[in-house]
């Protein structure tokens, strides 16, 4: 049995969320990570963990992960994950104002 000896530190920005949220809305906040958006993102097939991975960052806040993530400009905001996901997040939305956010 492998056991985690080192603590990961989280440190949200709340700053990054409250812009987060300006640009693209709260949905990504409903996101409870069903896993229905991978099935249809064209680049999930190459393990990029897109677009659920994302999500996760921008609930969370992680500012410089989401940011610097390589995935941010891999996405096509295609919009088949939104069109089918369960809770209506605007997955696309939340890409484009990352990557927003990123280019300030």
């Amino acid at each position: 049995m492998t056991t985690v000896d080192t603590p990961i530190a989280l440190r949200p920005d709340g700053v990054f969320l409250r812009d987060l949220v300006e640009r693209a809305g709260d949905s990504f906040m409903r996101c409870y990570q069903c896993g229905t958006c991978s099935v249809v993102c064209p680049f999930s097939f190459a393990g990029t963990g897109l677009p659920r991975q994302e999500m996760v960052l921008a609930q969370w806040g992680l500012r410089d992960e989401l940011l610097n993530s390589p995935n941010l400009w891999l996405c096509t905001t295609c919009g088949n994950c939104a069109r089918l996901c369960p809770r209506d997040v605007d997955i696309p939305g939340t890409i484009r104002a990352a990557r927003e956010l990123h280019l300030l």
